[in-house]
Parts: C-alpha cells; structure tokens; sequence
C-alpha cells in the first residue's frame, strides 16, 4: 500500500519522523554550501592576488580615497591629509576658571595618526569579496579606523600646562550647629582628567572642533573624610568667658576658634595648637592685646589665643584625650582655674594631645561674644564613664609692692600702674569615674606661678600736664596671654 512505501524513522537527536531520502537531501545541501563558500574564499584570494599592489577604486580609508594608490601612496596620502588636519589651533577652555584659556595646535598637544595601524584597521572592518567587486564602493570613515598616538613629551607639557588650573580638594571639617553634626568639605576639588583629555582631543581632530573643554573631576573622598561618617558622639564641652568689650583680644580669640573649628584626627595622630592655629602675626590679622612677657602684663600681638588653647586643653581633658605637651602661664590667668591652664608661644611651647579613642575625633569651637566654647566629637560614646578635673596642693604666694618716684605727680600721690597678684604652687588631676566608681587617678603636672609685683607710681614733685607717658612697645613675637590676675574660686566641675 501506499503507507508501505513510507518508512518510519526516528532520529535520536531531534524525535523527529523523516521520509527515508530527507538524509541525502540535507548531505547535498550541505556540499553545495561548502562549494559556494569556497568558491567566495578563492574569489577573494584570486582578487587579492590579481591585484597585490593597488586598492580598487572607490576605496576611501579614513576620509581619503586610496582607490588606484598602492599601499604605500595610500599611507602617504593619509598621511598628508591628516597631517594637515592636525596642524590647526584649537582652543582649550576651563569652565571653573573662564578666564584662563589656551590656544594649540593639535600636532603640538602630541596628538598623532598612526597611519599604519588605520590602514589594517580599515581593512580589517571590509570584507574581502568585496574588495575583489572593483566597481564597489568602500569607505571606512575615521571615527571608525582612525588609531591615534600621544607623543609622550608634547602631552606632557599639555598636562602640565593644564593642571595649573586643577584645585586640591580641601580637607573635610566638622560643623556642630544647633545641635546638629554635619560634614563639610568648603572646596571639592579639580583634577584632570588625562585620559579623557586623550579623548576630547581625538574628537577634536575627528569633528574639526576649534574649541573644546579640558576635562576635569571632583576628586574622591580620602579615607580622612570617608571615616567622618563614623563621628556621631558629643565627648566633651567647654566654655570660657571673657571680656567682649576687648575687642582686639575678642577678635584674636574668634581667628583662633575659626581655625579650630572642625579640625579631625585620625586614630593615633596628634593634635598641635601652633600647627592649627599658625603663627600669630598682624599680617595674618592678628591685633595687638595685652601678653605675658617677664611677669608683665604688656601689649603683644595675639593677646587671647592662650584663652582658646586652655579650653581646648580642658576640652581635651573632658574627653579621655592623652596630653602630650602642655605648659602653665607664668602669672595666674582668670578664665580656667590655676593647674588648668594652657600657654603657648610659637616656636617653643604648644598645647599637643593625641587621638587614642581608636577611632577619628573632630573639634568644634564656637565663638559668640564674651564666650567661646569647645566640643569634641568622635565615634564611640563614653557610655558611664566620664571625668573630673581636680586641683590639690594650692599654695598661695603673696606678692610685693614697688614704688616708683615720679616727678610729675604732685608730691606723696600714688597711681597704680601694675596691680599685682599671688603666684600659686599646685598639682593637678584627672580622675576617671565608671559610673560612680572612681577607678583611676592621673597625674596631669605641677603647675608654678609668678607672683606678680604690685607697681605703684609715688609723685616727688609737681605735676607737668604737657609731659607725655612713653607707650611701651609690643614684642616682636607672640607670647603668652593676659586677662586677669586672680584666679576664680574653683570648683569641681
């Protein structure tokens, strides 16, 4: 029967039923394709072979066209033409800083054609029977052949042109406000980007561009300021009085906490009161105020900083901190109470202490007239455990009078020109609590001040209106400041 003259069979590959001749049907249609495909292959190499030395016409590589040209006019011809390409001025912009601009040739920022290279790289994009059609049209534009070199000593003298312009990122500062801890970072930063400035310049000699952007980034966070994120606890405050009528030592102690504010140490680094806060000059806007100099109160520029470096010291204290460096004043100051007092001078004594916390710790100050207070921040609370300063072994040490003739005040009237004040012997202490629990004693120093002699001017004579008082001058450097002479009562904190 009809149904006899079909047999049934099943491939194992695909389950399929098939007619008993479907095998050589796929065979022979499988040979006639391998017989075309080498049929284009040998055409193709017959062609390449026919014609060794010239491109077809209608060939163009990289915006020039080759067709006829040997190998080597070709490379010459592309060469030229882009030569010509490269040989124009382009302007170079910088949109952070419009004013600064640059004028370059393209050839002279070291950009180059490596014709060579686009020469495979066209061919490589054609395929080769088609190379063999000799009435074809071929064009493989630049934007897809082109393969560029940067001369090293010509881009190099780019960047460092360019990079006169790049701005450092500026170190991250902490902001305490209202109660509120926040990150600042005032300049994020340029850099240049040199391997997209590679790329600007490519697309500049690909698009005939006269005017292009340098490319610069925001550079990334450093782990300094990565590791602010971690700074959440309030550890210590602060806060010192004084006289905000005293405007040249009230401003003095405001360009001293603008430098503290926000200042961050890493676990392990040391905090430097001259380092922040810089040499104390009038050209870097400190004013002249009344200093310690030789158990004399005198005028000095930077009169106030030492009231800013004592409530970082007991900020300090507050907070667990180790103390590195720190000296007493030689008279008796009335912000702090005696033993807890911070002086510095430039170039011999500062106010150091270290991070231990094991994790980063900021400084907040915060100025308002009449007080300035000091916080430390960092990333693991004190839990119960908190700090108690105490001063022991106060011995007082009383002062002496001098009188000075003075033959310009009516005879036997007195006029007081120094006041004059105890010095103080003490020791001082940092007592650490676990809750109620006193659990350690740290000794913090002996601290020794000068008494101050009482000046007393007694007039010898009678009175001249018309002679002058001599000012005295201000020393040539900063030294310790002066406020008062007698200490406030002090009580534990």
């Amino acid at each position: 029967s009809s149904v006899s003259c079909w047999r049934t069979h099943h491939s194992e590959r695909s389950g399929r039923l098939t007619r008993p001749h479907d095998g050589v049907r796929v065979k022979r249609f499988l040979l006639w394709s391998l017989v075309c495909v080498a049929s284009a292959v040998l055409g193709a190499v017959f062609a390449v072979a026919l014609f060794p030395q010239r491109f077809p016409p209608g060939v163009s590589i990289a915006e020039v066209a080759v067709g006829g040209f040997t190998r080597q006019e070709a490379a010459e011809s592309i060469r030229s033409y882009w030569q010509q390409r490269l040989d124009r001025v382009v302007s170079f912009q910088v949109a952070h800083e419009p004013a600064r601009k640059l004028s370059m040739k393209l050839n002279e920022a070291g950009l180059s054609l490596d014709v060579e290279a686009t020469i495979e790289a066209a061919l490589g994009r054609v395929p080769m029977y088609r190379l063999a059609w000799r009435s074809a049209s071929v064009a493989v534009p630049a934007s897809e052949c082109a393969r560029w070199l940067m001369l090293p000593e010509a881009f190099e003298r780019l960047q460092t042109h360019l990079k006169r312009y790049e701005r450092p990122r500026s170190s991250p500062r902490l902001r305490w406000e209202n109660g509120t801890v926040s990150i600042e970072v005032k300049e994020p930063g340029k850099r240049l980007d040199t391997d997209a400035l590679v790329r600007v310049l490519q697309m500049a000699a690909l698009t005939a561009r006269d005017r292009v952007t340098v490319p610069y980034v925001t550079p990334s966070p450093d782990e300094r300021e990565k590791s602010l994120s971690q700074i959440r606890y309030q550890l210590s405050e602060k806060t010192t009085s004084f006289k905000a009528y005293e405007t040249s030592r009230s401003h003095n102690i405001r360009l001293a906490a603008e430098a503290l504010d926000g200042i961050v140490l890493l676990p392990g680094e040391v905090f430097s009161y001259n380092k922040v806060v810089g040499r104390r000059t009038a050209s870097r806007g400190f004013r002249v105020a009344p200093v310690f100099v030789n158990g004399r109160h005198v005028p000095g520029v930077g009169g106030g900083v030492c009231q800013a470096s004592s409530t970082v010291y007991n900020a300090a204290l507050l907070a667990g901190l180790k103390i590195r460096e720190r000296h007493n004043h030689q008279l008796v100051v009335g912000y702090v109470p005696v033993g807890l007092d911070a002086t510095v001078d430039f170039g011999s004594k500062d106010l150091k202490f270290e991070n231990d916390t094991g994790g980063p710790i900021a400084v907040a100050a915060e100025y308002k007239p009449g007080r300035l207070t000091v916080r430390i921040f960092g990333s693991k609370p004190l839990h119960q455990r908190r700090y108690e300063l105490v001063v022991t072994d106060r011995t007082a040490v009383g002062y002496d009078t001098k009188l000075v003739p003075d033959p310009t005040l009516p005879a036997g009237e007195q006029r007081v020109v120094e006041k004059g004040g105890r010095g103080f012997r003490c020791t001082s202490w940092r007592y650490t609590y676990e809750g109620d629990v006193l659990i350690r004693k740290e000794l913090l120093g002996k601290s020794r001040y000068m008494p101050s002699t009482r000046l007393v001017r007694v007039g010898s004579g009678v009175a001249s209106p018309t002679t002058p008082e001599t000012p005295v001058q201000p020393p040539p450097s900063d030294s310790a400041d002066a406020q008062a002479v007698e200490p406030e009562a002090y009580s534990r904190p």
